[in-house]
């Protein structure tokens, strides 16, 4: 029991306060949950980001498995066929056989063009 000429206290006051206290801290909780999600270090432009380079990463990967089985039917071919081998060696190496001339086109007009 409170003494007889002691005002009560207001109980209004306080939950208005505790009501301001809970939504500033939601506020920033809120504040900080946003700044965690979008940030670029681990939010979502990180994931995007790693989303996007691990699909230009698996294309080339594709490529390069494709370019290494090209090369390998390649030396296949080389190592089976003598004509193919011939024509690598004058194509790449510019050879030429005992008799023949060899002419190769001015690479200035090939520039020029």
């Amino acid at each position: 029991m409170s003494a007889p000429g002691a005002r009560p206290e207001p109980q209004g006051n306080d939950r208005r306060l505790f009501i301001w206290l809970f939504l500033i801290a939601g506020a920033i909780l809120l504040i900080y949950s946003a700044r965690a999600i979008l940030s670029s270090e681990t939010g979502l432009y990180a994931l995007f980001h790693y989303q996007f380079a691990r699909r230009d990463l698996m294309s080339e990967k594709e490529a390069l498995l494709k370019h290494i089985q090209d090369e390998k039917k390649e030396v296949h071919d080389l190592s089976v066929d003598p004509f193919a081998l011939e024509r690598v060696a004058r194509e790449r190496q510019h050879r030429v056989r005992p008799g023949e001339i060899l002419v190769l086109p001015d690479r200035q007009n090939l520039l020029s063009r």
